[in-house]
């Protein structure tokens, strides 16, 4: 057991003017927050809960959330927040999964006022949140951390993404997403400002509201560099744009060449980040995943599936009665190498298929795809096929909108025949979510819709990156 003051506390007495959370219409200093923590912990104590009960909520990105969070964090809850755009079924079956103590609408948040200090000295090694993560099946787990995995992740990411006190980070992310949960605690124990505007055009937000810090997947980069704000001034202004999500083309990277880009690797199970390249890294090999962070060691096993440990590794996932422990060398199902103290990723474990006797490993016509000039964001899935077992398809984001001939044309000088998809078509509107990775169960789930006699190999994208 490790005790330590909660991080709001801390920053509240040492630096209580500085600004914790700015949102459009209000802001929060460290003491403010401070003090509306407090008056909401007595609130929850009121309602019964304990140290360590779990507590389920639906969890926009918005201030109440934030506050809920830290709420529970100084009083030993543990945080199930739920996404809000999941249907009546799906928020059900995941609550029958978590078996929570209480489920709590944020509407009826109370903060009552109090001369009795609440003690704002926490457990590092309590647990602090559940968070739902599908794998390869589409199947929901929940994986469990506590508040040290948080820290040890956030402290380890400090100085090589220039994060200080005067740093302001622009909450672009979920906080039902350990991305987005990472950006919380990053900020929070440092003492910087979280900015949350609730836009969804990030881009608009960077100069108005002065953002160093900005977290995005490739779709959102693309869309950034095309803005009225050249990027010489936000070159000027932000100190770390954080890409992850999906394979990022090359040219992506030069026509933005002028931010201080870094690429990241890593997954829920790690609390975000395991590598950081840089984007000139990248640029000279864009396979090139860069160092772990220094709470993280990798290695690679004999079938070269990537391992992973440290601190930051999670508790593990429940199964609805316990938490069952991972190995001390977490397998990650990524396969790679080590070259130059670099990791360098090449596939996944669980999605190499045969096509007439051939093995076809998706990330290498992912990647192929992505290096085609124009094409941002590509996954690829397997199709049942009566002639040669399975069939690689695809779906891409082509700003030049090009027909499925003219990808193919361009593919062709790239990969042999047997790896060019048979299909290839832009991703679905109402699946493209560009704060996050694409759900791929929904997507193999509209591929049914498409070809409802057909079997559609369980497959994710190239690697699990976070931002």
């Amino acid at each position: 057991m490790v005790k330590m003051l909660c991080p709001i506390a801390l920053q509240a007495k040492e630096n209580p003017t500085a600004l914790a959370i700015e949102t459009t219409s209000n802001s929060l200093s460290y003491q403010e927050l401070d003090k509306l923590l407090s008056q909401l912990v007595k609130y929850l104590f009121s309602l019964g809960i304990t140290k360590g009960a779990r507590i389920a909520f639906i969890a926009p990105t918005e201030c109440k959330t934030v506050i809920l969070l830290l709420a529970l964090l100084r009083m030993g809850g543990i945080a199930c927040p739920i996404n809000p755009k999941f249907l009546p079924m799906q928020i059900d079956d995941l609550t029958q999964k978590l078996k929570p103590s209480l489920f709590i609408n944020l509407d009826t948040l109370v903060f009552t006022a109090s001369s009795c200090q609440i003690d704002p000295i926490i457990d590092t090694e309590q647990l602090f949140t559940f968070l739902a993560t599908s794998g390869s099946s589409g199947k929901s787990k929940i994986a469990c951390h506590t508040f040290e995995n948080y820290l040890t992740s956030a402290l380890a990411t400090h100085l090589p993404l220039q994060l200080s006190k005067s740093s302001r980070w622009l909450l672009s992310l979920p906080l039902y997403h350990v991305s987005g949960l990472s950006i919380l605690t990053r900020c929070m124990t440092i003492g910087a400002c979280v900015v949350l505007t609730g836009s969804k055009f990030i881009w608009e937000e960077i100069v108005p509201h002065k953002i160093t810090h900005l977290s995005c997947v490739p779709t959102q980069l693309f869309r950034l560099k095309d803005q009225k704000c050249t990027l010489s001034l936000l070159s000027k202004q932000l100190c770390c744009v954080l890409v992850g999500g999906a394979h990022t083309s090359l040219s992506l990277f030069h026509s933005v060449k002028e931010l201080p880009i870094f690429f990241t690797y890593g997954m829920t199970e790690t609390t975000s980040i395991i590598t950081l390249a840089t984007k000139e890294a990248l640029l000279s090999n864009n396979v090139n995943m860069g160092h772990p962070i220094s709470c993280c060691e990798i290695k690679i096993a004999i079938d070269s599936e990537i391992l992973v440990k440290g601190k930051n590794l999670f508790q593990g996932y429940w199964n609805g009665v316990q938490i069952k422990p991972p190995s001390l060398w977490f397998a990650t199902k990524d396969l790679g190498k080590i070259l130059d103290n670099h990791l360098h990723i090449f596939g996944r474990k669980d999605r190499l298929f045969i096509s007439g006797g051939e093995n076809i490993q998706p990330e290498e016509i992912e990647q192929a795809l992505c290096s085609i000039k124009g094409i941002i964001s590509a996954t690829v899935l397997s199709k049942s096929d009566e002639e040669f077992g399975n069939r690689p398809i695809a779906f891409i984001e082509d700003i030049q909108k090009r027909s499925f001939a003219e990808v193919f044309f361009e593919l062709r000088k790239i990969l042999p025949s047997f790896k060019c998809p048979v299909n290839i078509w832009p991703y679905p509107k109402h699946l493209k979510n560009t704060s996050v990775k694409i759900s791929i169960p929904l997507l193999k789930r509209h591929l049914r819709s498409l070809f409802p006699k057909d079997a559609f190999q369980d497959t994710l994208l190239a690697s699990k990156e976070e931002v």
